[in-house]
């Protein structure tokens, strides 16, 4: 009996294939999927492509089309993706005032006090307390611009959401559809 040294498995006097190709292809490219599913990015996409592109040997035709659908609609999703979240940084980077409060509470002192200023002693102060309620006004509007501005960002936020369960949802479609053909 002879015996089995590393020197004779390199020099290829042993040619033994323990794991045949089309496992190995399939699995190489369920590990892309999961990539692709754990960063959500282009990189890891392409990587996903490339690997199906590689080992389309292994892969029936049927199979090769669903995957490229597939592949399109990721890529459509993910450029989706990329707009909302340009879209994200414009709300964020819009002005927004945050000193609304303050301007709310001198409205309310304009207002009050020289109303009751103007009852007792001369109608002229009722004209500070029309100030004063033109300042509350503009405080108003904006708090309802960071309404606004809130309101748009949990849109955003519910869209990201829907993309990211859309590409989660197909990338799962293929990889059960690759294990199942096991």
């Amino acid at each position: 009996m002879k015996k089995i040294s590393l020197h004779n498995i390199l020099t290829n006097k042993y040619n033994v294939n323990y794991i045949p190709k089309k496992f190995f292809s399939e699995h190489t490219i369920i590990d892309h999927i999961r990539k692709v599913k754990n960063k959500l990015d282009r990189g890891s996409l392409y990587l996903l492509q490339e690997s199906i592109n590689n080992n389309h040997q292994f892969i029936k035709e049927e199979k090769k089309v669903k995957f490229q659908k597939v592949i399109n609609e990721l890529n459509n999703l993910l450029t989706h993706k990329s707009y909302l979240m340009e879209e994200k940084i414009k709300i964020l980077n819009q002005h927004n005032s945050k000193g609304y409060k303050n301007k709310e509470f001198i409205g309310l002192f304009l207002t009050g006090f020289f109303i009751a200023i103007g009852s007792i002693s001369h109608s002229i102060f009722y004209l500070v307390s029309v100030y004063g309620i033109y300042i509350l006004h503009k405080a108003s509007k904006e708090n309802n611009s960071m309404i606004y501005v809130e309101k748009k960002l949990n849109e955003n936020k519910n869209k990201l959401l829907k993309n990211k369960k859309n590409v989660e949802d197909l990338l799962t479609l293929l990889e059960n559809d690759l294990i199942t053909t096991k």
